[in-house]
């Protein structure tokens, strides 16, 4: 028996996973729902919203019902934190129609399972949900290519309205295409009631076809006002599931700004052009982490005009120039750049400044 196993059963670890000793295993990154960067509450209608950091919402029954997200301060014991999904309408959802919840995996952090190779391992998903229903659920598995191999898997809400909770395992594979750089490795999806066109049935690696729902699964968003919430979120290399992985705030969020960071309001990020010019100037602005690629950038001027900047003319003391257009402003996975068009004055600055390189 190795040391680590030994010490692991003397702690009351049970199974044969051993990297519970070895250090980080929780592959999701805000699995405990804390990191919020983009808000607490999102109206998520007819399309794709990425709401608290790491988790986008999926409402694909033409705009027959909304979704409100929030993070919500009802949890469980030992987590804050929960991700809560309220549907507006009732939905008799056609085939083609679906909604979920969806985690991404980087590439580089899915190696570790391996899946895809004919040394894949098994992993082991957990979690705590609660819910205004109950019935039995559906939630997946898929690889980078959705249709290359995805692994359906159900669970039950025993008791409405109660913190349960939920561990579900998916099996190795040599399926599939599983990207192991900085793209999509694999996705979480967690059905909210999906047509039939992408359902299918429990417990079978599937290929050739995109499914990531449960055949008969109870339908959230068949109901008006059903409510869903989930957070503790963990998955691991292994059969066992083991308790949950938490990291601190500062490391939470430094691992959400890879993929997101919005620069503090209160700072407008000053950019000073050398006196008084004429012509361009440029400034650059630096992110906290390098992000996983090159992000898209937003921003505003100091009166809230899209992708306009605001100047001082001759010096700070002759007022704002609001509405001042951008020649031209990009972003590197460390650095955006901002350069004026047709500058005269004394300095400039944007405000509101967002990056995103979510997957």
């Amino acid at each position: 028996m190795t040391k680590a196993r030994e010490l692991a059963e003397l702690i009351g670890v049970s199974g044969t996973s051993e990297q519970v000793l070895a250090g980080r295993k929780n592959l999701i990154i805000n699995g405990a729902m804390q990191v919020a960067q983009r808000g607490t509450s999102f109206t998520c209608t007819n399309s794709t919203f990425i709401t608290l950091d790491r988790y986008t919402v999926y409402e694909g029954a033409a705009g027959a019902t909304t979704y409100t997200v929030t993070q919500d301060s009802d949890a469980p014991a030992g987590f804050s934190k929960s991700l809560k999904i309220v549907n507006s309408t009732a939905v008799s959802l056609t085939s083609g129609q679906y909604g979920a919840l969806r985690y991404a995996i980087e590439g580089y952090d899915n190696v570790s399972t391996a899946m895809g190779t004919s040394s894949a391992k098994d992993v082991t998903l957990s979690f705590w949900v609660k819910s205004s229903l109950t019935g039995t659920f559906g939630v997946t598995l898929r690889a980078s290519g959705g249709s290359s191999a995805n692994y359906v898997s159900s669970y039950t809400i025993n008791s409405a309205n109660t913190w349960e909770y939920k561990t579900v395992t998916y099996p190795a594979t040599s399926l599939g295409t599983w990207n192991s750089t900085n793209g999509t490795g694999s996705d979480i999806i967690w059905s909210l009631g999906t047509g039939s066109s992408f359902s299918n049935t429990a417990g079978y690696w599937n290929t050739g076809s995109n499914k990531f729902a449960l055949t008969g699964e109870t339908k959230i968003n068949g109901t008006a006002g059903a409510t869903f919430q989930i957070t503790g979120v963990q998955l691991e290399v292994g059969s066992v599931a083991t308790p949950f992985e938490h990291r601190s705030y500062g490391e939470e969020l430094a691992l959400c700004q890879r993929y997101y960071y919005a620069f503090p309001s209160s700072i407008h990020c000053d950019m000073k052009a050398s006196g008084s010019t004429t012509g361009r100037a440029a400034a650059n602005g630096f992110f906290p982490v390098i992000m996983r690629t090159a992000p898209s950038i937003s921003f505003t001027d100091g009166a809230g005009n899209s992708s306009r900047v605001t100047y001082h003319g001759g010096n700070l003391g002759n007022g704002a120039n609001h509405n001042h257009t951008v020649y031209y402003a990009y972003a590197e996975p460390h650095r955006f750049r901002i350069i004026t068009d047709s500058y005269t004055g004394y300095d400039f600055y944007a405000t509101n400044i967002k990056v995103d390189a979510e997957l």
